[in-house]
């Protein structure tokens, strides 16, 4: 790789680290902003859990890249369920039952797909020597 090449892919990193960042701190700002409403409201709903499950899951999607280096591409599939069933949670009464089964089958097969990668990960991940 010559000298360009070489500074290109240093800048890159360098971008990535500090787009990482500013997730990890917008991240921790709505987190922070969400518990003050929860202590504001004097009560945790399951709506909030869950809303704060998806920040983790943010968090951990960041760790994940940054002490491995690879896209965890299943967080993204459990934040997209998790999301699901909380906008269940909340519109419930609102929602038609063909919209319902339609989140239903999105979540199935957000589910699936995170199983399929998972199987494909173990079963033909490459062996380290």
């Amino acid at each position: 790789m010559n000298r360009i090449e070489k500074a290109f892919c240093y800048n890159i990193k360098i971008l990535e680290y500090a787009v990482l960042g500013v997730i990890v701190l917008a991240t921790g700002f709505v987190i922070g902003h969400e518990i003050s409403l929860m202590f504001k409201a004097g009560t945790v709903t399951l709506a909030d859990i869950l809303l704060l499950f998806i920040y983790l899951e943010v968090l951990a999607m960041v760790s994940v890249f940054i002490t491995s280096g690879e896209f965890p591409v299943r967080i993204p599939l459990y934040i997209g369920i998790v999301a699901l069933t909380r906008h269940v949670i909340i519109d419930m009464s609102h929602m038609s039952n063909a919209t319902l089964l339609s989140i239903g089958g999105t979540v199935i097969m957000l589910a699936t797909a995170a199983l399929i990668i998972k199987i494909c990960r173990t079963q033909f991940a490459e062996k380290k020597e």
